[in-house]
């Protein structure tokens, strides 16, 4: 049977773990799981979702969340937004995220060193991914849609290599180490209005 509950608010609680499929059977619009300081790892289909809303995720400010698997997040729906930052993630696996178009991914002020470059190849698209305040030194060449800003202020950059993301419109890199601009960083960015 499918619940129905459009507002989940589970923060401040000494969660350890959640999951597989827990929400699966729950018409969900907005999840709030904050300030859950036990939390360590999500594991796959900790988020596999079913339902036709768009989703409001926020799974921030949770210090000692280190990990994500890949599908932790399954059947997001177009128009959701997924926060998860204020974390201490280290990475993001191949195909953590999977399901329609995202309006807004934070994945800012992490401790993040390494993205999988198909970190987001399930998503239809992302129109905004924010990566700053992390500790990434070099830039994955990344299969994702991302449609408007990318986001990668505030971290350890020290150089600008060949970048395969077509429909961005922004990028912001400012407060790097870039020493470095490849001639060929901008050939496969066909809308690019800002850097």
């Amino acid at each position: 049977m499918m619940h129905i509950i459009f507002f989940s608010d589970v923060s401040s609680n000494p969660i350890h773990s959640i999951e597989p499929f827990t929400f699966i059977n729950i018409q969900l619009q907005y999840v709030r799981i904050q300030y859950n300081h036990e939390l360590q790892e999500l594991c796959e289909n900790a988020f596999a979702l079913n339902t036709s809303f768009s989703v409001e995720l926020w799974v921030a400010n949770n210090r000692n969340l280190v990990n994500i698997s890949t599908g932790t997040f399954k059947n997001v729906t177009s128009g959701s937004n997924i926060y998860l930052d204020r974390n201490s993630l280290q990475s993001i696996p191949s195909k953590a995220f999977q399901g329609e178009p995202i309006i807004n991914m934070k994945l800012e002020d992490n401790n993040i060193s390494f993205i999988h470059t198909d970190a987001f190849v399930a998503l239809d698209s992302i129109y905004l991914l924010r990566l700053a305040y992390n500790n990434l030194k070099e830039i994955p060449i990344l299969h994702a849609n991302i449609t408007d800003t990318l986001d990668l202020s505030w971290n350890y950059l020290t150089a600008l290599g060949d970048w395969q993301l077509p429909s961005v419109k922004k990028i912001i890199i400012n407060k790097n180490s870039i020493q470095r601009i490849s001639k060929t960083v901008f050939a496969n960015i066909s809308s690019l209005e800002m850097l």
